[in-house]
C-alpha cells in the first residue's frame, strides 16, 4: 500500500471569492479565483445550509464505518493506473458505494468531473506565464485548505507554489515554498459541490472532507500535467519537475512526474 505522508502548514490567508469567471478578490497581495461562476454553493450561504443535486438528509446512519486504508489503498490504486479522469473518479465512487452504502454516491458519481479543466488549464497558463518558475524550483506542490467566507462559512480552496528541495520520502520539501506565484489560489465550483454534498453525512464529514477533494485535484491535476498542460511552462530550466497534490498539515499524495 501506498503511503500516506504528512506536510507541515503553509498558508498566507486570502479571504472571500467574487461571483463571476477570473475576476479576483486581492487581500494584500493575494488573489482568490473562482473557476466556476456556476458552483452550486453560493458565496453567501453556509455550506451547511447548502442542499446539492436533492441531497437533503443531514444525519445519515449507517453500521459501516469507513476504512481509511483501505480507502486510501484504492484511490493510489487508481491514481496510478492512469486511466481518464471521469473513469478514475466513478471507480472511486463506486468503491465506496459497494462498500459503504449511503443515499449521497449516486449525487457525487453524477458531478462531471471534467467540467472545470478547462477553466484549470487556463489558470495554470495564466500563473506561469505572469510569474514563470524560478530555475531553484525542482518540485510543484498543489495545496488544498479551506478558507474563511461570510457568516462563518468556509470555501474549499486550493494554491499552487514550488520547492527547491524534493524527497519522495520525506515531506518536510513542501514546508517551506520558494516561489508562490500571484493568484496562486483559486476555488473551483466543483471542490464547493463535493464539499456540500459531503456536509449531508454529519457523522462521516471528518472523512469525506479528507478523501474526496484530495480525489478530486489528484486526479483532476494529474490528467492536465499528463496530457493537457503546456509542459514548456515547467519546463523552462529542467528536464522534469515533480509534483504533489495534498492538505496542508495532512495527507498528500505525488503525481506523475512533469518531463520532456
Amino acid at each position: 500500500m501506498t503511503d500516506r505522508r504528512t506536510p507541515a502548514g503553509n498558508i498566507g490567508l486570502a479571504i472571500w471569492r467574487l461571483k463571476c469567471f477570473y475576476e479576483t478578490f486581492v487581500q494584500g497581495s493575494t488573489a482568490v479565483i473562482l473557476l466556476n461562476f456556476c458552483a452550486k454553493n453560493p458565496p453567501h450561504r453556509q455550506a451547511s445550509d447548502v442542499t446539492c443535486n436533492a441531497v437533503t438528509n443531514l444525519n445519515i446512519h449507517t453500521d459501516m464505518e469507513f476504512q481509511h486504508d483501505k480507502s486510501w489503498e484504492t484511490f493510489t490504486k487508481i491514481l496510478y493506473s492512469k486511466v481518464p479522469v471521469r473513469h478514475a473518479w466513478t471507480n472511486f465512487i463506486e468503491y465506496h458505494e459497494e462498500n459503504f452504502p449511503k443515499p449521497y454516491w449516486t449525487s457525487l458519481k453524477d458531478i462531471d468531473i471534467e467540467e472545470e479543466q478547462t477553466n484549470i488549464i487556463n489558470w495554470l497558463t495564466s500563473v506561469l506565464t505572469k510569474t514563470p518558475i524560478p530555475e531553484k524550483v525542482i518540485a510543484i506542490w498543489i495545496g488544498l485548505l479551506k478558507l474563511a467566507g461570510d457568516n462563518e462559512s468556509e470555501i474549499p480552496t486550493i494554491y499552487f507554489g514550488g520547492a527547491d528541495s524534493y524527497d519522495k520520502d520525506d515531506s518536510d520539501w513542501a514546508c517551506d515554498l520558494a516561489y508562490l506565484p500571484d493568484n496562486r489560489y483559486a476555488q473551483p465550483g466543483l471542490l464547493q459541490d463535493i464539499d456540500a454534498i459531503a456536509r449531508t453525512d454529519e457523522d462521516d464529514y471528518e472523512f469525506l472532507d479528507w478523501i474526496l477533494p484530495l480525489a478530486y485535484c489528484a486526479f483532476t491535476f494529474d490528467e492536465i500535467v499528463r496530457a493537457k498542460l503546456d509542459k514548456s511552462l515547467f519546463l523552462k530550466h529542467k528536464d522534469k519537475i515533480f509534483i504533489a497534490v495534498g492538505h496542508d498539515s495532512g495527507d498528500y499524495i505525488d503525481l506523475t512526474t512533469i518531463a520532456n
